[in-house]
């Protein structure tokens, strides 16, 4: 399959339509890909001009956050006849549950492909389709754990009936597809791509290569996270396309602060972490006693005794009172972001970004005046705080908080 399933249209301020004229134009002259409604409806036209007799049909995906079918049909699909038999095309699932060839419709009945076994299963009025497929093996360790590597051998993909389907039938489903914040579609760009031995997929900032190996019953997972600067070339060699407008893979790129590990010592536990080399962009910061430079660092340590509240009344008098305490030295504030982190420490602001692609952390600091001071900035959830600081008994405290909007 040389077309693309693909949802970038969403992802580069454009319109994904049940048009055909317009369908026709973005994947046949733009050599785009697109999503069901594209692809399978393009492909009914390409049935009805070969004189194949067909029905466009509605299915709903499986949900595995549901653990069940979508209540309303998601996804189009055809019945074709061949030699006067019933089969399934769909052409655009993607990755390794889209079907290679037409399932003839015969309940229970296993029809091998190369991404794995097909199965249509028959109950009553409801068709459902399943796929048992191979074990993943993931090359890069880092993915061991992905959501992107489905570990579970048998798994649904769709069910439906065969009540025919005019294209109107989808029109409220491709706008919620195109505009929800609970649509998958509109959390990430996806493309994927059918090859001779598998297939590639670009998922968020996530490009694989999978191979199926039939013969050792695995299939085998190559996966890197891609910086932005390579997301126009991957796409061009890889999946041959070219785009007219930016694609924003997805709402925000989440980066891992690094890696984390638990030890355990007869009774006691550890938590320590690998992290990155921190690079910092004022070098008047860069012999700060806020940058830790050391690669590994123990964090806590602790046991499993259960503690009641109690337990912890004379360590909040001692943190609050004590001179040797650090949170009566200086004031301390630090908001997590989805590239990294904010912090205000005494009268220093930083603002870090992990760089995990390069194995640095890059940190900008600089020095906040102690008389009325404001910053103004926007956090992860799209909270405008505004924080005055002034200087009380010698150090610097948080004063007011002005004021709290929420907004996009």
């Amino acid at each position: 399959m040389s077309i693309p399933f693909e949802n970038f249209s969403i992802h580069c301020g454009e319109w994904n339509t049940v048009d055909l004229q317009i369908i026709y134009e973005k994947i046949v002259r733009n050599r785009r890909g697109g999503w069901c409604c594209e692809n399978n409806l393009l492909f009914s036209w390409v049935l009805r001009e070969m004189g194949y007799k067909y029905t466009t049909l509605g299915s709903r995906e499986f949900r595995t956050i549901l653990n069940d079918f979508s209540p309303v049909d998601s996804h189009l699909i055809n019945l074709v006849e061949i030699e006067g038999k019933p089969y399934i095309a769909d052409v655009s699932f993607g990755s390794s549950y889209q079907i290679w060839y037409p399932l003839e419709m015969i309940s229970g009945k296993d029809q091998e492909q190369l991404p794995g076994i097909f199965r249509l299963m028959n109950d009553g009025d409801t068709w459902r389709l399943e796929k048992t497929g191979r074990k993943p093996l993931v090359q890069n360790e880092a993915f061991a754990n992905s959501v992107l590597v489905d570990k579970r051998l048998t798994k649904p993909i769709f069910s439906f009936v065969l009540t025919p389907r005019g294209i109107d039938h989808f029109l409220t489903t491709s706008e919620y597809l195109q505009t929800s914040p609970e649509s998958l579609f509109t959390q990430k760009s996806i493309c994927s791509l059918q090859t001779p031995t598998g297939f590639r997929a670009l998922i968020g900032w996530t490009y694989s290569e999978v191979t199926f190996n039939p013969e050792e019953n695995t299939d085998i997972f190559e996966m890197r996270d891609v910086a932005d600067s390579e997301i126009e070339t991957i796409l061009k060699e890889k999946f041959n396309i070219v785009l007219t407008n930016k694609l924003m893979p997805g709402k925000i790129k989440v980066r891992p602060p690094g890696i984390f590990r638990l030890l355990n010592d007869s009774d006691t536990w550890t938590l320590e972490k690998t992290g990155r080399k921190p690079l910092a962009q004022n070098e008047a910061f860069a012999s700060s006693v806020l940058f830790n430079k050391r690669p590994v660092k123990p964090i806590f340590s602790f046991v499993l005794t259960p503690r009641g509240i109690d337990h912890f009344l004379t360590t909040s008098e001692y943190l609050q009172t004590s001179p040797e305490s650090l949170f009566t030295q200086k004031s301390i504030c630090s908001l997590q972001t989805p590239t990294g982190f904010r912090a205000l420490i005494g009268w220093t602001y930083s603002e870090v970004t992990f760089n995990p692609e390069e194995n640095t952390d890059i940190f900008e600091m600089r020095n906040v005046a102690d008389n009325l001071t404001r910053i103004c900035k926007k956090n992860s959830q799209g909270l405008h705080v505004k924080v005055f600081l002034k200087e009380r008994n010698g150090s610097a405290g948080i004063l007011q908080e002005d004021r709290v909007q929420r907004g996009v």
